[in-house]
């Protein structure tokens, strides 16, 4: 028995499959374009002083060093580690 031999088959032309494809390949090229975003340090910055982090350590500023995967890396005033709960926000 053929893989194949239940399986129908039927011509579609490309603008016909563009029109009823199209609205997920939007969605997807938009998210990828999200997902693609660099943030600048200026935004970062201004983003970081609205937030509240622990007293004993300063945020000097932040900057994003890789986008996929978003990756951030803060300069402080000390070199110790952020609570778990604070690395994940």
């Amino acid at each position: 028995m053929s893989l194949s031999s239940g399986l129908r088959s039927r011509r579609v032309s490309f603008s016909e499959e563009r029109r009823r494809s199209w609205p997920p390949f939007g969605m997807i090229r938009e998210a990828y374009e999200s997902a693609s975003k660099r943030v600048t340090t200026g935004e970062l910055n201004r983003f970081i002083a609205m937030l509240d982090f622990d007293r004993a350590m300063k945020v000097h500023y932040i900057t994003q060093a890789s986008v996929r995967p978003p990756t951030f890396v803060l300069f402080t005033d000390k070199a110790k580690q952020f609570h778990f709960s604070t690395e994940r926000f």
